[in-house]
């Protein structure tokens, strides 16, 4: 029997439509669950064990309960009294002393799932590093890893993206389960499988150039999908196209090995691009400000990684920093994102000046922030670009939802302060270093034919940071490659 909301509409809503609650997750629910080829893990692994697991069994109803709110705004059948009775069975059962580890694995992922289309990203990010803990515990080869049902989960937490602090931890976890015996069924990344792509990265500039030509993809509007509850949920290609640069870019490092050591500046900086680029194309097409409230731990790891990094004014950090400051609406996370603006030079500086003003805006008529969530739909503003008025005043083009949340309108807003005081030079630059950090331009990072950072290329030693140097501006504009302000450049003369 097909189903349909019809049906579940016509049900009676108690716990005696656990069958149709089952039949929506298989029929419904899982077809959705896509990214990281986890498709064969939800339609046949999680079936299983939900017969013979009550845990997993009332884990798959909490995430049914919660898949058909999400879908229809219906709170009837599985309304939240429901969910939460099948969340906090799943749980408790989950802490019996006798639970296998694959009924941990597969639960910490169900898990992930349910905390994740609450809008409770940290919460989700716990179950992450609960399953890599336990994964940690044992060695690729022992009789415990080499169960099919670890060898299946083992590549899904292997692609889960790690938390601030942490490196991908998985890699001989990774190779163990794909260079499995050949009686056991081989999990297969699906970007290998759907796709026929090039055997990785040659060099690290390879990489960064790739990943620079998915910015406008990851920017595309998607007007035919809707915008994706959990990660484990994809947007159409760009999804994909993201996940097959991550698994080259750690077969390089692989294939690195020990020299890994020697290009950790890049190596970060590419990570904060990646990461970058993952949030914008869950979000930016589908023109909601308030998606970007579910990847606050992304943008901690973006701010945490691009921190650590000891020579920031080599690479183009500045629309890394800018992203984070206009679209993360944290109070915290935000005043980290303006204070490493502040130390990006002069076009970092005028960036934190410009944010802060965005801030005050969304903060009118609030009596305190403490929370994004504090911040309206409404109230939030998003940044389209900047001009220069005839009164030689530099002006930025906002848009703002409106009251109906049916539209956006978009409205002018001057630049007024010292800091945006200067000639004609000055605004120009000013003009052009805004409208590249809005589109997320990476143009002037230095390309692949440009870096020797081939680790086989150059063996003579770490890689040298000036072989990143950021290349010129046009004519009659300096900015980034310039180590002086225009107003000091000016004085000079």
């Amino acid at each position: 029997m097909d189903l349909d909301s019809g049906t579940l509409l016509n049900s009676s809503g108690g716990d005696g439509d656990i069958g149709f609650k089952l039949q929506y997750f298989y029929q419904i629910s899982c077809p959705s669950l896509a990214n990281y080829d986890s498709q064969r893990f939800w339609n046949q692994l999680v079936a299983q064990a939900s017969h013979a697991e009550q845990s997993v069994h009332h884990l798959v109803l909490a995430i049914a309960c919660l898949d058909y709110h999400d879908r229809t705004k219906h709170s009837v059948p599985f309304d939240n009294v429901s969910f939460a009775r099948h969340y906090v069975q799943g749980l408790t059962l989950l802490h019996r002393s006798d639970v296998s580890v694959e009924i941990l694995l597969i639960g910490a992922l169900l898990l992930i799932i349910c905390d994740e289309m609450r809008n409770n990203p940290y919460a989700a990010v716990q179950h992450i590093i609960a399953g890599q803990k336990i994964l940690n515990a044992y060695r690729p080869g022992t009789l415990r890893f080499c169960r099919p049902t670890v060898q299946q989960v083992v590549p899904i937490f292997s692609s889960l993206a790690p938390y601030p602090g942490q490196c991908r931890p998985y890699s001989q976890h990774r190779r163990a389960a794909e260079n499995l015996s050949p009686g056991t069924p081989k999990v297969l990344d699906h970007k290998t499988r759907r796709h026929p792509v090039k055997a990785g990265f040659k060099s690290i500039g390879e990489a960064l150039h790739d990943l620079k030509c998915l910015i406008p993809q990851c920017l595309q509007a998607q007007p035919y999908c809707s915008p994706p509850s959990t990660r484990f949920h994809v947007v159409p290609i760009v999804t994909s196209s993201l996940n097959t640069w991550a698994t080259d870019w750690d077969g390089l490092l692989q294939r690195m090995g020990d020299e890994v050591s020697h290009y950790q500046e890049i190596i970060k900086y590419l990570d904060v691009i990646h990461r970058c680029l993952t949030v914008m194309s869950r979000c930016v097409p589908f023109d909601d400000e308030s998606l970007f409230d579910k990847y606050l731990p992304n943008f901690e790891y973006i701010l945490l990684t691009a921190g650590q990094m000891t020579s920031p004014s080599v690479y183009d950090l500045v629309p890394s920093f800018f992203f984070a400051a206009t679209r993360c609406r944290d109070p915290a996370l935000r005043h980290q994102a303006i204070t490493a603006l502040h130390n990006c030079a002069w076009e970092g500086r005028r960036l934190a000046t410009i944010v802060k003003q965005i801030s005050s805006i969304e903060g009118q008529g609030l009596s305190e922030v403490i929370t994004c969530e504090d911040i309206p739909h409404g109230s939030r503003v998003v940044i389209l670009g900047a001009d220069i008025s005839d009164d030689s005043t530099i002006v930025l083009t906002l848009k703002r939802k409106q009251p109906d949340a049916k539209a956006y309108t978009t409205f002018q807003y001057p630049l007024v302060g010292s800091e945006f005081d200067g000639d004609a030079a000055v605004s120009h630059a000013l003009v052009q270093l805004i409208r590249r950090t809005v589109n997320f331009d990476l143009t002037f990072t230095a390309d692949a034919p440009e870096c020797e950072m081939a680790w086989y290329h150059d063996k003579s030693g770490p890689f040298n940071s000036q072989s990143l140097s950021i290349s010129p501006m046009p004519p009659g504009v300096t900015l980034l490659s310039q180590k002086e302000s225009p107003e000091s450049n000016k004085s000079a003369g």
